[in-house]
């Protein structure tokens, strides 16, 4: 992922946005903002405010569904396949619904692995959403991606390296808070904790974390299936009651548990600008951090409200970095073309140069005589055929005479009880020349005889007639016309 993204959290007092700029390997926390949410500045009010802050009205932001507005339902599913779990996650949770399915917006995340795994389902009233969307388009932002509160910070914790197998995130409020229980990579469990109290004093502050805690842990141990024991190694707090006093050491006397405060931005590696460090609150800004680093990727575990008909219909303008991004390598591509095809036009062309020297070449052998090349095939080609016509023209007639039809005329004149060995056969304008061996000079004079009966041939005479070395075979050779 490069680029800018936004992280805008929203908390139940107050709205949250977190910059970060960079790409995987360096990032930034550019700029943060965090606007009050009180009875006279509503949500539209705070969004505007805060995305002014950050200059995030022309951009991309991936925000959450506040917290108390989702319901939700952990279902044994009988297959693994996402796409079949999507198409009939609505027909399973319509007997643990009070509303119609109808009304809802429902979006899951695989919990467990396996054959038959478990789901986490969440929904949102449709209505609800519609109006919650209205709001944002009020303060002209449009969020590409709608979470589940804590989510991906829970997430980042269950995928750390070095992390514990089975964590518990709790995200403290002053009317309770949220828990988010992770196991083996995965976010299994999502609750709103509602605990009311007095956290101002030692005493009622005691008492409201042992409520909590117990709230907690319940929720924990109602979790596990069949008997099977649940028990998180660690704690992880957030949120604005993590720096009131002597919090943390009720949390880990209450639960049992090793309590760990979260600090995404140290965990993550990521750096802070300087005007950005003083401002910087891990605790209340750590959810909007988490929505950032998430970006618009599809993740598992994740969940987006954001489909049906709320997919983000996003505007061309929004797209000015793609596009440049895109138009840039197209023009690349365009240039390594264009190179490639000018290097092929030049290596045919030398190609085809060096072929046209050697024809000139052939040419050349072929018919000295001729000074003058204009198009060496073509005038090849008509020299072929004046030769083919004076030869068809001849009194001889030789064109019309393959050779293979000569030698069987020979062999069929040529008695069969003679003994003769053709050795060599010329063609030619003129006539033909034939050599070869016979037993005696008589078999000479014979053959001589009946090839002069052949109606093929004019004329037959014996250009010579010798004993070979060994004086054992009559070497010979006729002259027919």
């Amino acid at each position: 992922m490069i680029g800018t993204r936004v992280g805008i959290d929203i908390r139940d007092d107050m709205v949250v946005a977190v910059e970060v700029k960079g790409s995987l390997r360096q990032q930034v926390i550019s700029r943060v903002a965090a606007v009050p949410l009180l009875d006279g500045n509503g949500l539209a009010a705070a969004l505007a405010d805060v995305c002014a802050q950050i200059e995030a009205s022309g951009g991309d932001c991936v925000s959450v569904i506040p917290a108390g507005r989702l319901s939700f339902r952990n279902v044994k599913m009988p297959f693994s396949s996402a796409r079949k779990i999507g198409q009939t996650i609505g027909y399973e949770l319509e007997t643990m619904v009070p509303a119609a399915m109808e009304g809802l917006v429902v979006d899951f995340a695989v919990a467990t692995s396996g054959a038959q795994p478990d789901v986490l389902a969440a929904m949102v009233e449709r209505q609800y959403l519609t109006e919650y969307l209205g709001q944002w388009r009020a303060a002209a932002v449009e969020p590409a991606l709608l979470e589940v509160r804590n989510v991906p910070l829970a997430g980042y914790l269950a995928q750390r390296a070095h992390g514990p197998d089975c964590g518990l995130l709790l995200d403290l409020n002053r009317s309770g808070g949220e828990m988010v229980l992770f196991r083996a990579g995965r976010v299994v469990l999502v609750r709103d904790i509602v605990v009311t109290g007095d956290m101002d004093s030692a005493e009622m502050r005691a008492e409201t974390c042992r409520r909590f805690c117990r709230a907690v842990m319940n929720t924990v141990r109602s979790y596990g299936n069949e008997g099977e024991v649940v028990a998180p190694e660690t704690v992880f707090v957030t949120g604005p009651l993590v720096g009131v006093a002597d919090v943390m050491t009720l949390l880990a006397e209450y639960m049992g548990l090793r309590v760990e405060r979260v600090d995404l931005a140290a965990h993550a590696s990521i750096s802070l600008e300087p005007t950005v460090a003083a401002q910087w609150d891990g605790a209340l800004m750590d959810g909007a951090l988490a929505l950032a680093l998430r970006g618009r990727r599809a993740e598992a575990g994740s969940f987006n409200f954001r489909k049906e008909e709320f997919v983000v219909n996003r505007p061309l303008h929004r797209f000015k970095k793609e596009v440049a991004l895109v138009s840039a390598f197209a023009m690349v591509l365009v240039a390594l073309t264009a190179a490639n095809l000018g290097f092929e036009y030049f290596y045919l062309q030398r190609q085809y140069q060096d072929l046209d020297g050697q024809v000139k070449g052939v040419f050349r052998e072929a018919l000295p005589q001729v000074t003058r090349i204009v198009d060496p095939v073509q005038q090849l080609r008509v020299r072929i055929n004046e030769i083919k016509k004076s030869s068809s023209g001849s009194a001889n007639g030789w064109a019309e005479i393959s050779a293979l039809a000569f030698l069987q005329e020979i062999s069929t004149r040529v008695p069969a009880s003679f003994m003769v060995r053709l050795t060599r056969l010329a063609l030619d304008q003129e006539g033909a020349r034939i050599k070869g061996e016979t037993d005696n000079f008589n078999n000479v004079d014979v053959i001589k005889k009946d090839l002069e009966a052949s109606p093929l041939f004019q004329e037959v005479t014996i250009s010579s007639a010798n004993l070979d070395r060994t004086g054992n075979k009559v070497q010979f050779e006729l002259r027919i016309q």
